[in-house]
């Protein structure tokens, strides 16, 4: 192997860590989206019952007032908490669509590299099957 080579295979190396590396951080951020769609499904759950639960302390003929305050005060918790995942879940959206560019463009470094010494190393065979072919022609040349 040529130095030329040599440090395009280092390179190459490189670069495919560099995508790996691209491709882990966009698997960890999708597990984190998974995990606040998750956490954000059971809130969702808990503001529906506690949502029934209010309008069923309304409907009754006697109001525990008590019962009630504490109810709204719940549901508005649950609805901020609410409101903040989807905030995150916006942020960390952008943070993947970023990362995947990044995995995309990574993706394209390592594929040129490949080529570009794909194309190398059948230069360096042809060179050395021309080489064979005159050394073949010179010794029949020779022999005749």
């Amino acid at each position: 192997m040529s130095p030329a080579n040599s440090t395009l295979d280092t390179l190459l190396r490189v670069r495919r860590h560099r995508r790996d590396l691209c491709r882990i951080a966009l698997v960890e951020l999708n597990l984190y989206d998974t995990t606040l769609r998750e956490e954000q499904q059971a809130i969702r759950l808990a503001f529906d019952a506690a949502s029934v639960e209010l309008r069923s302390l309304e409907t009754n003929r006697t109001l525990d007032v008590n019962a009630s305050v504490t109810s709204r005060r719940h549901l508005g918790d649950l609805s901020r908490e609410l409101r903040e995942l989807e905030q995150r879940r916006r942020e960390l959206s952008g943070r993947i669509v970023e990362q995947g560019e990044r995995l995309l463009l990574s993706d394209q470094d390592v594929q040129s590299l490949e080529k570009l010494l794909d194309r190398r190393e059948t230069e360096a065979i042809a060179v050395r099957l021309r080489m064979e072919a005159r050394e073949l022609d010179e010794i029949f040349r020779g022999a005749s």
